[in-house]
């Protein structure tokens, strides 16, 4: 999956992908299983999927703060 957001909201808000208005790259740890948010949560917020993440960066692409770009590839069962 690859994604190109804007950024919303800060490192300091609640971290749960469930807060639709507030995403950045803390968010995009719940899907990533080597992550300790994913390990820590997945059954507790019901995320079934498995992904892994390739790149996570801010800034992208024209050095905008303000946007996220993350890509993660799906890990069959």
């Amino acid at each position: 999956m690859e994604h190109l957001i804007p950024k919303a909201g800060s490192r300091n808000d609640f971290g749960s992908p469930s807060h639709l208005s507030h995403w950045s790259l803390q968010q995009f740890e719940h899907f990533d299983v080597d992550s300790y948010r994913w390990e820590k949560d997945h059954e507790y917020e019901g995320i079934t999927s498995k992904f892994r993440k390739i790149l996570a960066e801010e800034g992208w692409p024209t050095e905008d703060p303000q946007s996220i770009h993350v890509i993660y590839e799906a890990i069959k069962p």
